[in-house]
Parts: C-alpha cells; sequence; structure tokens
C-alpha cells in the first residue's frame, strides 16, 4: 500500500485550522492531515516529519507564515 501523502496546516486561529481540518477530511482516504498553532510548532513537525503540501497563515505571531 503506497503511503499517504501529509498535509500540514498552520495558522494560530483555532476556527480557522479546525475549518480548514474538517474540509480536508471529510471523504478523505488520500492523505494524513497534521496541524500546527504557530510557526514554531510547524518548524518542529518538518524537522521531524516529510510534509507533502504546507497551508499557512502569514500573519502569525512569532515565526510568521513567510519565515
Amino acid at each position: 500500500m503506497p503511503r499517504r501523502k501529509k498535509v500540514l496546516l498552520v495558522d494560530d486561529e483555532p476556527g480557522v485550522l479546525l475549518g480548514l481540518m474538517r474540509t480536508l477530511l471529510k471523504d478523505n482516504e488520500r492523505y494524513d492531515v497534521l496541524v500546527a498553532t504557530s510557526g514554531e510548532i510547524a518548524q518542529q513537525i518538518l524537522a521531524e516529519q516529510h510534509i507533502h503540501v504546507l497551508l499557512t497563515d502569514i500573519s502569525m505571531p512569532g515565526l510568521s507564515g513567510i519565515d
């Protein structure tokens, strides 16, 4: 069985993350969805796992989506 692709969602607003996560997980058999509430957490995930798609908020406290 092929490995599932991984999508990482990064946003400091829980409502935005929840909405995106619900949309991506609906009837989903193709990829895993990971979430991070900050740029720092996203960096940790990126250091530990291979991520295929990254969807991030640009404006966040601390590390921005551009960082």
